[in-house]
């Protein structure tokens, strides 16, 4: 009789709380992609012509027409790769939606500041043609084989949210993964068991 009563509540509590994350989902991504704007927009405007050096960071615009790390910079349309930008994160968003009622709020926030970077940096392409990549990091020297490896890394605020995003989904990832490997394992047995029959 009390389970009766109180199904209904836990029930309406729980959309109550999805409809809160969702709204807190849609505030943060909004926030997220203004902080990316305005910072790129500060950028341009104060340290397009100069590199400022902030510790063991500088500050210098580099406008990046191709994908991550200035991949096919130069080499590829924009417009091909605004298109891969908008599949990705159009697939992204469909495979998040289609898992939403497994999130935490911690893990719909993490999507939520992906969401974002990945708009900020899509809007980059669209408004300013390339996007505007102001924090630089490096000399960064990678011990590779034989011969050290030189990086100088330089990224966004919206590269920033992305990463952290990706951290914030990392264990839902990992428990997503064995759950993967738990019912392919489940699969095989059955198959053995019964035997492969053509």
């Amino acid at each position: 009789m009390i389970q009766r009563l109180t199904t209904p509540l836990i029930d309406c509590a729980r959309r109550l709380r999805d409809r809160q994350v969702v709204r807190l989902m849609g505030l943060i991504a909004i926030a997220a992609v203004l902080a990316d704007w305005a910072s790129k927009s500060w950028a341009l405007e104060r340290a397009n012509d100069a590199l400022v050096p902030l510790g063991a960071l500088t500050l210098g615009v580099v406008h990046n027409q191709g994908f991550a790390l200035s991949a096919g910079d130069g080499e590829i349309s924009t417009l091909v790769v605004a298109g891969v930008r908008l599949a990705g994160l159009a697939g992204f968003l469909f495979l998040s939606h289609r898992i939403a009622r497994l999130l935490s709020p911690r893990h719909a926030y993490g999507v939520a500041l992906i969401v974002a970077g990945g708009m900020g940096n899509l809007a980059d392409l669209f408004f300013r043609g390339a996007v505007v990549d102001f924090i630089g990091a490096g000399p960064l020297v990678v011990d590779w084989g034989s011969a050290p490896l030189h990086m100088h890394v330089v990224f966004n605020v919206a590269d920033l949210f992305i990463l952290i995003g990706i951290g914030m989904i990392a264990p839902f990832l990992h428990e997503a993964g064995k759950a993967g490997q738990r019912r392919l394992a489940a699969w095989e047995r059955r198959i053995l068991r019964r035997g492969v029959q053509y």
